[in-house]
């Protein structure tokens, strides 16, 4: 720290009695002689007019300071400076820790929702058959979390939770419509679509459904006996579903 000073150039000029004829009447040489200023007020009659510097250094830019006073106030808001720079620093690590804090929840929030979402499409016609079948989608279009097996085309809850399933029916494009399906949850049929009636040979259906399901529960969907359906590359019948929330 350093105390720079910088004091006015005084010129003082002898005095001399003034000519008489500036007198007025009742005044005498003493009258108009000038009053000298004291060259230093007191300290509580100035104002604060110094800087501190980023480099610790104090500057008064008064020039009529008392220097040992100068230098009090200097020492004084240095250390206040000193204080306010540390507690700065303070919260700014209290900052930095909480960011760090915030990213280590979100990560491990992230890791605790499981994330199951999937698509499948069938991608060639099914049927007429025989029997009762579960419909295998096994053109995977997304398949998150593995809940989809595309060898047996059920979908198997990983976790407890609200699910959201769709499907799509498109018919067998024949002269007689004869097409029936339904969403199934271990065994329950849940929502339907059928065409089987009419002379339009192109219709397409879909149903949905939001579930609550247990770890472990089964949903599928199932066409029916002596029913068939038509699909190609342009993959109409579709099966989707995802986990909305756990519980």
């Amino acid at each position: 720290m350093r105390l720079q000073l910088s004091l006015p150039f005084i010129q003082s000029t002898p005095n001399q009695d003034p000519p008489e004829d500036k007198l007025n009447q009742g005044q005498t040489k003493e009258h108009l002689k000038p009053k000298r200023r004291s060259r230093r007020e007191p300290w509580s009659a100035r104002s604060s007019s110094w800087r501190i510097f980023s480099s610790g250094q104090c500057q008064d830019t008064d020039p009529s300071r008392d220097p040992d006073a100068s230098l009090a106030v200097c020492k004084s808001d240095i250390r206040d400076l000193g204080v306010h720079s540390a507690q700065i620093l303070e919260l700014q690590r209290l900052i930095q820790e909480q960011a760090q804090q915030l990213m280590a929840l979100k990560e491990s929030t992230l890791a605790a929702v499981p994330r199951m979402a999937f698509t499948a499409a069938v991608g060639h016609s099914l049927g007429p058959v025989p029997i009762d079948i579960t419909v295998k989608y096994q053109m995977i279009i997304s398949n998150m979390g593995n809940g989809y097996n595309p060898t047996t085309g059920i979908f198997t809850a990983r976790v407890s939770g609200m699910y959201y399933f769709r499907y799509t029916m498109y018919n067998n494009v024949g002269p007689t419509p004869n097409s029936f399906m339904s969403l199934m949850k271990n065994g329950q049929r849940l929502v339907s679509t059928w065409d089987t009636t009419g002379d339009d040979s192109n219709d397409s259906a879909s149903n949905a459904a939001v579930l609550q399901l247990e770890a472990g529960d089964d949903v599928y969907t199932l066409l029916y006996a002596n029913r068939q359906i038509y699909d190609d590359v342009a993959n109409y019948n579709t099966f989707s579903g995802f986990l909305l929330f756990p519980l």
